[in-house]
């Protein structure tokens, strides 16, 4: 998907796919691929306000003797994995723009035991839930990781069939990561911090 995207070679049965479209970090439209496309060429072309659409795909193979996974709190646990992302990615973008060491490569965790996973799982949490808020250099590594700990352990869930509980138990709220992306808009980073 990833790469039709870059490309745009998408057919016409895949433009008509619908998705959903977080625009400027703050409000979230269904639309269909083909509208998508049409939307992101106007914002290049200078038809339509400048808006930030990030990207994110991911897919998981499924068995079709695969039931579906229960997860509490879904839309609750939903957002806030995607808010996660776009600001440790956000941040992220912007260390690559002017070429910052210590950018994290995305770990990989998925050789774990479920007891490893939920140990690494909760140990990112409480480094989440004391980590300092005001400075997003610092937070980078702790928003990275603990997303990348979330996606390790649904991984392991659907792979094992486990239900999901984690959506009662977030280290923090939507609102606060919205309004870190809020501030990430006029952030911007020197190479001298």
């Amino acid at each position: 998907m990833e790469k039709l995207f870059k490309e745009r070679t998408f057919n016409e049965t895949q433009r008509q796919i619908r998705c959903k479209v977080l625009i400027n970090y703050d409000e979230i439209r269904e639309i269909t691929i083909g509208e998508l496309l049409e939307f992101i060429s106007e914002v290049r072309e200078y038809k339509r306000l400048p808006y930030d659409i990030p990207s994110w795909f991911e897919d998981v193979p499924l068995d079709q003797g695969n039931r579906e996974v229960a997860t509490s709190n879904e839309d609750e646990f939903k957002y806030f994995l995607i808010y996660l992302y776009y600001t440790y990615r956000k941040i992220e973008i912007q260390m690559e723009k002017i070429g910052y060491p210590n950018i994290l490569p995305d770990p990989d965790y998925s050789k774990n035991s479920f007891m490893n996973v939920c140990m690494i799982l909760d140990k990112a949490k409480e480094e989440y839930k004391s980590m300092r808020r005001n400075d997003f250099l610092e937070m980078y590594p702790v928003l990275k990781k603990l997303f990348f700990s979330y996606m390790n352990y649904i991984r392991y869930s659907i792979e094992h069939m486990h239900n999901m509980d984690e959506g009662d138990y977030l280290p923090g709220t939507i609102e606060e990561i919205k309004c870190w992306l809020q501030e990430l808009n006029t952030w911007s980073l020197t190479r001298n911090k």
